[in-house]
């Protein structure tokens, strides 16, 4: 097939970045799939608009070519929202279940801290002012 030679031919000047052969089979899976779901979508937009056409040229000798036109746009908006439906009742059922709230990692660190300076607090006082003295007078020097 056509296709999967010019995807693998294509995909082949990336395989050294990508792990080699083993990482190739994914990429040409999920490549593939979406070149036919892409050839779907526009065989889909066709029939639709040959499905339009057809409604037409059945409505305008009875109705007239504005009420024929009204139709085929109806018959559009009926299938917008017969798909807005479709993506309302799919976005319910997937929605994300809440995840629970952790604990605050601000109190990991201050645990850490607490048993890292101990009984030690004038020291790591006297540090951080230093440290901070030396971080002001390098800003002032750039």
């Amino acid at each position: 097939m056509i296709s999967d030679t010019l995807i693998q031919v294509g995909i082949a000047f990336v395989a050294p970045l990508l792990g080699g052969k083993r990482g190739l089979a994914p990429i040409v899976d999920k490549t593939r799939s979406a070149a036919l779901l892409f050839l779907a979508g526009l065989s889909l937009m066709a029939a639709t608009g040959m499905a339009c056409a057809a409604l037409w040229q059945a409505a305008a000798p009875v109705w007239g070519s504005a009420v024929a036109s009204l139709t085929v746009s109806g018959a559009l908006i009926a299938l917008a929202l017969v798909f807005w439906l479709i993506q309302i009742l799919l976005a319910r059922r997937t929605r994300a279940v809440p995840v629970a709230p952790t604990a605050d990692p601000m109190e990991a660190l201050t645990t850490a801290l607490t048993g890292l300076v101990g009984e030690q607090k004038a020291a790591a006082l006297l540090a951080s002012v230093l440290a901070g003295a030396a971080a002001g007078r390098a800003m002032r020097r750039d």
